[in-house]
C-alpha cells in the first residue's frame, strides 16, 4: 500500500489473512488520506479516506421533576444517568451542541422531536409513566451522527399513603 497524509508519503506491505485476502489498517486518521494498492504488475487508482469529528454534546441537563405533594426533591444530572422517580414525574432534557447539528430523542422504534430553543440548544419534556428508555441522536447536515448514552428512568408507583395506628389511644 502507498498512502499520503499530512506527514508525507508512506509505503508498507499489506497484511495477509488466512483466507488469502490482503488488508491494511490506517490508524489515527486526523485528516484526508490518499492511498492506492500497488503490485509489481498492477496499480490501483488513488482513493481518498476522509476523517471527521463526530458531533458532540457540549452540555446535558437532565431533570426529573417529582410531584410536589410527594415531598421528594427533583433529580438533576449533568449527563445521561439512569434513575428512579415517582410515576407522574416530569422528565426535562436540555442539550447544547454545535448550532449546525440537529437532535432527536430515540425511544424504541420512535423518533421523538426535540424543541429547538435556539440554534444548538434543544429541549424535550414528557411525563414519566412506568419507565422511559431513550438515547439522543445528534446529526449533521452531512449525515454524521453521534449517540448519547442509553438512559432509563424507571417509574415507581404513586401509591396513596398508608396510615397505621401502632398504639390505639385510650378514651
Amino acid at each position: 500500500i502507498l498512502y499520503e497524509d499530512a506527514d508525507g508519503n508512506h509505503r508498507f506491505p499489506l497484511n495477509h489473512a488466512p483466507d488469502g485476502s490482503a488488508y491494511f489498517t490506517l490508524y489515527d486518521l486526523t485528516g484526508t488520506t490518499r492511498f492506492r494498492i500497488q503490485t509489481p504488475s498492477l496499480r490501483s487508482p488513488w482513493q481518498l479516506v476522509g476523517a471527521y469529528v463526530p458531533p458532540q454534546f457540549d452540555a446535558v441537563s437532565l431533570r426529573v421533576r417529582q410531584p410536589a405533594y410527594t415531598g421528594r426533591k427533583d433529580l438533576l444530572f449533568n449527563d445521561f444517568k439512569n434513575c428512579t422517580a415517582v410515576d407522574g414525574s416530569r422528565i426535562e432534557l436540555e442539550i447544547r451542541t454545535d448550532p449546525r447539528v440537529h437532535a432527536t430523542v430515540l425511544s424504541g422504534s420512535d423518533q421523538l422531536p426535540m424543541q429547538t430553543v435556539e440554534p444548538g440548544t434543544f429541549r424535550f419534556a414528557r411525563p414519566l409513566k412506568e419507565a422511559f428508555t431513550f438515547r439522543v441522536r445528534l446529526r449533521t447536515d452531512q449525515g454524521f451522527t453521534a449517540l448519547g448514552a442509553e438512559t432509563t428512568i424507571r417509574g415507581e408507583p404513586d401509591l396513596p399513603p398508608v396510615v397505621e395506628a401502632v398504639e390505639p389511644r385510650r378514651d
